[in-house]
């Protein structure tokens, strides 16, 4: 049985891709799933406030959210979305983003 296998990657950063490819030639057992992290500092205010409660981050962290976080956590947030439709068996019954 294959161990279904998520990578985050910038689609910009292909030479980082084209290593990790190399890394992992040959490793049988994996079933790669690559998908594009999604870039904080491009994304516009609106996109951000319709994504990420900033105030609950910072009530909770203490300090503001930096866009390269905000990146980061939406594409986690991607990849658990990839993970319920695909109805993997990790991902049933767990609640999504929860306050």
């Amino acid at each position: 049985m294959k161990l279904f296998t998520y990578i985050v990657n910038m689609a910009m950063d292909t030479h980082k891709r084209k290593f990790m490819e190399a890394q992992l030639q040959g490793i049988q057992n994996l079933d790669i799933h690559w998908l594009n992290a999604i870039n904080g500092k491009k994304l516009t205010d609106h996109q951000i406030e319709e994504s990420v409660d900033l105030n609950l981050f910072k009530s909770r962290i203490g300090r503001e959210f930096t866009l390269p976080e905000i990146g980061c956590t939406l594409s986690h947030k991607k990849i658990y979305q990839d993970m319920c439709q695909r109805r993997l068996p990790i991902a049933k019954n767990r609640p999504m983003w929860t306050s």
